[in-house]
């Protein structure tokens, strides 16, 4: 799951529409929306919000450890994140639910 960042136009505008859009593509559940906030979208409503909390999820851990200084990830080491990824957070049935952070 990535959350792309999308380039800044002003609210309620075409623009900001069609970056949203240009952003999102086909392979994404939601971006960023430069200065605006967040939007998220799925198959269901669950979908949705579990993608909305995940981004958020995301965005604490980057605020509060920017102070760090940490130093960033390699493709690699990212890519091996995003493979773990898809099994952490299993439930009873062993169906992966991602990240695990919402349910």
């Amino acid at each position: 799951m990535s959350f792309p960042c999308a380039k800044y136009a002003c609210y309620g505008t075409p623009a900001l529409a069609s970056n949203v859009a240009a952003a999102v593509g086909t392979e994404s559940q939601g971006c960023l929306m430069s200065n605006h906030g967040q939007v998220c979208g799925g198959a269901d409503l669950d979908s949705a919000v579990y993608a909305a909390r995940r981004l958020e999820n995301l965005c604490e851990v980057y605020i509060k450890s920017r102070p760090l200084e940490v130093i960033n990830m390699s493709k690699e080491e990212m890519e091996e994140c995003v493979e773990r990824d898809k099994t952490y957070g299993q439930v009873e049935d062993g169906a992966g639910l991602g990240h695990g952070c919402c349910r």
